[in-house]
């Protein structure tokens, strides 16, 4: 009999000593619960079908600046911007009568001072759950995020605008700088069509050489805008290699003389100089190649040529030919200046 006692009073303990440590166990993750929910920077809202808020999260007073016992009574609604209720109702009902779902939201409350706080989260829908009664909104202020977006973007918009300008002034710049240039053009070539002595002639031709070489750098110009705008396309039209060689080298021959350099022009043995392609975007690439070799040679011969470039074979299209500007300088050896 005594035992059986014993037995019981030790059952009863044990079962007390269970109910303790489960309560205690419960007590503690309770306050764990409050402790993150109080510390949470995000906004924990629940309200019931009617917009009436019946929780409100302590975060409610740094994110809005009203503290939850202002906030729990009241329809979230009036806090809402009024260019946004409309879309949140409509979440809210695409969501209502299906538990457990939940809807994406992006909307403003209005602060206590006045201003918009722009916010971003969820709704879940718990309104069947006995425990909860209502739609839960967990949502994150996301003000300072949108604002710098923004700003980035009013950036970006002035930034393309400014592009735009500039290239507009490139081109118009480069229209009224033409229309002269032609005219010096059109004249020099009058005045080399009429009887002149030999140094009149080869100062007019000079004339005529560097006015070219002018409007090739008024075309540069409105090319680059070009370029920018996506608005750059290549000709493909018959052109002379030989007299386009001929025509870049002429128009360095004068500097070339006054450094005391050599200019030679040649096209290697075999290479076709009837071709189709581009011959201003070609005139481009090599009077810049030949116009560093100039500029960079302090004594020797410049030697602009154009042939053939070899992988296993010779190529059969002229598009692939090897076009290259090499400077010798005396003893010092052979130093390439450009290889394209």
């Amino acid at each position: 009999m005594r035992i059986e006692i014993a037995l019981g009073l030790l059952g009863a303990l044990a079962a007390v000593a269970m109910g303790l440590l489960l309560w205690g166990s419960a007590k503690k993750q309770s306050a764990r619960f409050r402790s993150l929910v109080h510390n949470s920077r995000d906004l924990i809202t629940v309200v019931d079908e009617h917009s009436i808020a019946l929780y409100q999260s302590p975060s409610s007073t740094r994110v809005l600046g009203y503290p939850p016992r202002d906030v729990v009574g009241t329809k979230l609604t009036d806090l809402l911007h009024p260019n946004d209720k409309g879309r949140v109702v409509e979440a809210f009902a695409g969501i209502y009568g299906h538990a457990g779902e939940t809807a994406a939201l992006t909307f403003r409350l209005r602060h206590c001072d006045g201003s918009w706080v722009t916010m971003e989260g969820t709704v879940l829908n718990l309104v069947d759950d006995r425990t909860v009664g209502g739609f839960v909104v967990n949502t994150r202020d996301i003000t300072e995020r949108e604002r710098v977006a923004a700003e980035l973007a009013t950036a970006r918009d002035a930034a393309l605008e400014a592009s735009r300008m500039k290239s507009q002034f490139l081109a118009s710049m480069s229209h009224e700088i033409r229309t002269p240039m032609n005219a010096v053009i059109g004249l020099t070539e009058l005045l080399l069509d009429t009887p002149l002595s030999t140094e009149q002639r080869r100062y007019a031709g000079g004339v005529q050489t560097a006015a070219d070489g002018l409007l090739g750098i008024i075309n540069d110009i409105l090319d680059f805008s070009k370029v920018e705008a996506g608005k750059l396309h290549f000709e493909q039209v018959d052109l002379d290699l030989g007299l386009l060689l001929e025509d870049v080298v002429a128009l360095f021959a004068e500097t070339a003389q006054t450094r005391g350099l050599e200019l030679l022009v040649h096209r290697h043995v075999g290479l076709p100089t009837a071709l189709r392609g581009d011959p201003t975007r070609l005139r481009q690439v090599l009077v810049n190649l030949v116009a560093n070799a100039v500029k960079f040679t302090d004594a020797g011969v410049v030697d602009g040529g154009a042939g053939r470039v070899l992988d296993g074979e010779l190529v059969t299209e002229g598009l692939r030919d090897h076009l290259a500007a090499e400077q010798r300088q005396g003893l010092v050896g052979e130093e390439r200046v450009a290889h394209h």
